[in-house]
């Protein structure tokens, strides 16, 4: 397929550093022409990837629905997009930043240490209290918004040091 030609500029994209093939391009692009019928006299398609093309999909959907009329159903098949996709598309961006909840479940607080209120900051100390309480490990695990196997160290009589090891009988 003449990959392996040395590293350079792709003339069809114009990615660098990439390893170019005998036509001069890329390998995805290579791979685009001959899935496109590897005619010799016409160019790669464009890519069907990348910022530059959900961009252009996002505004095709936006005015099919805001400009044509037409349903979202019908958008996302002109575009060739899924409806969930269409949707997705379509629904305002979500707020950046961090949470705005505590990850302890059923805390609304606003989180002040990574995800945790200043209730519920020391999650061991409240892993240990729920597991006191006789709550099940994995239980109490999701209760503070942790794996459970990340409480291993956590578990009273334990070294901390991997999975336990079973108790053997003298």
């Amino acid at each position: 397929m003449g990959y392996g030609c040395g590293l350079g500029t792709c003339t069809s994209c114009d990615t660098e550093n990439t390893p170019i093939n005998g036509r001069g391009w890329c390998v995805a692009c290579y791979h685009r022409w001959y899935r496109a019928g590897a005619n010799p006299d016409e160019a790669p398609p464009a890519h069907r990837h990348g910022p530059e093309y959900s961009a252009a999909l996002r505004a095709e959907v936006a005015w099919l629905v805001q400009q044509c009329g037409e349903s979202v159903e019908q958008a996302a098949t002109r575009a060739g997009v899924s409806v969930d996709t269409a949707e997705r598309y379509l629904a305002p961006p979500k707020p950046a930043g961090p949470p705005q909840e505590c990850a302890y479940g059923g805390c609304t607080a606003v989180p002040t240490y990574r995800r945790w209120c200043d209730d519920h900051k020391n999650v061991r100390g409240l892993y240990l209290t729920l597991r006191a309480d006789g709550v099940e490990r994995h239980a109490a695990a999701r209760r503070v918004g942790v794996r459970w196997k990340s409480t291993y160290a956590w578990e009273p009589g334990r070294s901390g040091v991997g999975r336990p090891r079973k108790q053997v009988a003298a």
